[in-house]
Order: C-alpha cells, then sequence, then structure tokens
C-alpha cells in the first residue's frame, strides 16, 4: 500500500480534558495507552480500539474500527440511486477501509430504504485484484434484511460489463437475530478492469405477519472490499 494512503479517525471529545487513549490489536485500552487529541491518522490497517478517559479514568465504553487494506480504497464511487439520507455516510462511505460492527447506527453501514444497491467504482487505472467482498447486515426488527442477491461486475470501458458471479440469498424476513451475510467473489487468476459493479437487490417490501408489513425494507452494507 502507499504510504499516502491512510485511515484518519476524528473525533468530537466534548470536554477538554478528555484523553482518548487507543490500541491497534483489538485489546481493551488503558490509561498508560498511547493518545491522540481530535485526529489520529494511520497507516496500516488494524483493529483500532478506542476509549475515552477523564483524569486517568474510564468516561464511556470503548469503540471498535477495524481498517483493512482494499484496492478501492479512495476511489471514485457513484450510484444510480443515492443511499438513504439518514444512513448515507459521507461520499466514499463503502470504500474507506473501515468495516462496522452489528449496530447500523455505528456510522458505519450505508443504507438503501426500498431501493436496490447499484454502485459503480472507478478502480483508475485498470487493476488487477483476485478477490470481491461485501458484507450485509440483517435486523428485522428494525426492517433491515439480507439482499436477495449480490452481483459484481466488471468493465474496462464503463458500458460493456462481464458478470463475474451473481449470488442469490435466502432471506427469512421474520429471523428477528442480528446476522452479517458476507458475500465473497474469489478468482482462479487476477482479474484486471478499469471498472467494478456492484448490485444488491432489496428484499423490497415487508411480508404479512411482519410488524412492518406492507413498508419498505432497508438493505445495509458496510464497505466495498477489493483485494
Amino acid at each position: 500500500m502507499s504510504p499516502l494512503i491512510r485511515w484518519r479517525v476524528r473525533a468530537a471529545r466534548g470536554f477538554d480534558d478528555i484523553a482518548l487513549h487507543y490500541t491497534v490489536d483489538g485489546s481493551e485500552p488503558t490509561a498508560q495507552s498511547p493518545a491522540f487529541g481530535d485526529v489520529l491518522d494511520r497507516y496500516l490497517p488494524a483493529t483500532l480500539k478506542i476509549a475515552p478517559f477523564r483524569r486517568g479514568v474510564p468516561y464511556l465504553p470503548s469503540q471498535t474500527f477495524q481498517s483493512v487494506d482494499n484496492k478501492v480504497l479512495g476511489k471514485p464511487i457513484n450510484y444510480l440511486t443515492g443511499p438513504d439520507p439518514h444512513y448515507a455516510g459521507t461520499a466514499t462511505q463503502l470504500v474507506d477501509g473501515v468495516i462496522g460492527d452489528d449496530d447500523f447506527n455505528d456510522g458505519l453501514w450505508v443504507g438503501w430504504r426500498g431501493a436496490d444497491l447499484d454502485a459503480t467504482l472507478d478502480l483508475q487505472p485498470a487493476t488487477p485484484f483476485h478477490r470481491i467482498q461485501m458484507r450485509f447486515l440483517q435486523q428485522s426488527g428494525s426492517w433491515a434484511l439480507l439482499p436477495r442477491r449480490v452481483t459484481f461486475a466488471v468493465s474496462d470501458d464503463g458500458k460493456s460489463w462481464r458478470t463475474l458471479q451473481s449470488t442469490p440469498i435466502a432471506v427469512d424476513p421474520m429471523d428477528l437475530r442480528a446476522t452479517i451475510r458476507t458475500v465473497r467473489f474469489d478468482a482462479a487468476a487476477p482479474v484486471t478492469a478499469r471498472y467494478l459493479r456492484v448490485t444488491a437487490q432489496n428484499y423490497g417490501m415487508l411480508p404479512a405477519g411482519h410488524e412492518g408489513a406492507g413498508k419498505p425494507a432497508h438493505l445495509f452494507t458496510d464497505e466495498i472490499l477489493v483485494q
């Protein structure tokens, strides 16, 4: 990875005497762990755990951010239909190299209400890769369901597309367990392409018997990972 690529964490501390301590191996931060003020830059993937301390005492529970190496990190991304404004994040949320947890309100998931995910990425320039991976979240009690189908396609010109994989998913809207489903494409030989298109078919209207019957389902994903 180029040393110019970085992950940046911005924090709103609330109090000037709050110290943000962090670890990069997933362990729980202590008052002796490294600290930062309002901005932390990282240049290598890590499982970053951050906890606020005040006068050396834990102030709030820690939060975990998992950053991953990604060949589309920061690349231009265009949506056929934009995400729901309540769950849109930033324009490059799906290519920021940060993985969410099982809570769609953690600011790392992007959501569509009653609409499909249809995104095109420009790899700038044609780039070889061997894997595409995406995660989708189901929390049926909050009307968030897994997609019915996920498709990966590539193009050299952004007009003619070649499907790499189209994966159907059996969705049970009455399953209330929080579930994260990973959809992954692995190439037998490296694929080289300039453009990547990912589509995920929204479940549609919630069925009879569901508390939201007749209302549109949400679709949530947290990262388009290309390696």
